[in-house]
């Protein structure tokens, strides 16, 4: 697994979120610090079908870091921010769903962290 093969981007970020949990919390520290950045690069279309839902995790949505770097990029289409990481044709076939999805988790902080960006995705 050494080969520059399996050394992909995005392989390495599915890989974590699938063990967010295990992580220790400098670990996701410095993971969600750069991974919006490291986003921009996977096309829209991959990073929508297979990240999105891990990337909108009730681990990921309570993580601080995470809520301070990662999601604001994440819950808003480019046409709201320059910084947004979806266009708006790929913002609604992949987040949007997700979203409506964690609202229906029965977790108080999962919907806080929805509701407090409720304006950006709206």
């Amino acid at each position: 697994l050494e080969h520059m093969f399996f050394q992909q981007s995005h392989i390495d970020i599915y890989q974590f979120l699938k063990n967010v949990t295990l992580k220790t919390e400098t670990e996701k520290k410095t993971f969600f610090s750069n991974v919006a950045e490291r986003l921009t690069h996977i096309p829209t279309q991959a990073l929508g079908q297979e990240l999105t839902g891990l990337l909108l995790s009730r681990y990921v949505l309570m993580d601080v870091t995470a809520r301070q770097k990662l999601l604001p990029r994440l819950l808003q289409p480019k046409s709201q921010s320059s910084e947004a990481i979806f266009p708006d044709d790929h913002f609604r076939e992949h987040v949007i769903p997700q979203i409506k999805k964690m609202f229906l988790v029965y977790d108080t902080g999962v919907r806080l962290v929805l509701l407090e960006n409720f304006a950006k995705f709206s």
